[in-house]
């Protein structure tokens, strides 16, 4: 009888250090829990300070609109300059419209050359047609033909400055 209150007392006893232990784990683990949320309090502090820090240090919302607005101040001075050094434009506020008038008389001035080049071989191969005297061995139709093949064997016909202007010009010769 004896050994079953002894059993008793200390299963008791065992039972109440183990609810114990399991209370100091608990503990330690909100202490653990705690720890990681004050850090993480602690971090976000310091995220803000150094937010506020360069907040200052860039002047706010408004500080950013000033420098925006110097921005482009000095983007449009730089364009006027531009502009009174030969129609240069850095920024690219209206240029595409005086580059796009360039371009449309770069090609009038190109499809004029062109023209007065096609004159210029219709002249020429006007000029090495004639008529042939009755003691002639060739004929008009050989000459024709022989002023073909030279036409196409040029690939293209140049300009001036050697750019092609487009495909060989075909002249026809019998009238």
């Amino acid at each position: 009888m004896c050994e079953g209150k002894r059993g008793g007392y200390w299963g008791k006893k065992r039972e109440g250090i183990r609810g114990q232990k399991i209370n100091l784990e608990k503990l330690r683990f909100q202490i653990k829990e705690m720890e990681g949320n004050v850090d993480v309090v602690e971090s976000l502090k310091e995220g803000c300070r150094a937010l506020k820090q360069l907040n200052e240090k860039v002047g706010g919302a408004e500080g950013v609109e000033k420098v925006m607005d110097e921005v482009e101040d000095v983007k449009d001075d730089v364009d006027e300059i531009g502009k009174a050094l030969g129609g240069m434009n850095v920024g690219g506020d209206g240029g595409d419209e005086e580059e796009d008038d360039l371009n449309r008389e770069i090609e009038e001035l190109e499809r004029a050359m062109r023209e007065e080049e096609e004159r210029e071989v219709e002249k020429k191969v006007e000029g090495e047609i004639e008529e042939p005297e009755k003691n002639e061995k060739s004929t008009v139709r050989e000459e024709e033909e022989e002023t073909e093949k030279v036409i196409e064997s040029e690939d293209t016909i140049k300009s001036k400055d050697g750019k092609g202007l487009g495909p060989p010009l075909r002249v026809p010769l019998s009238g």
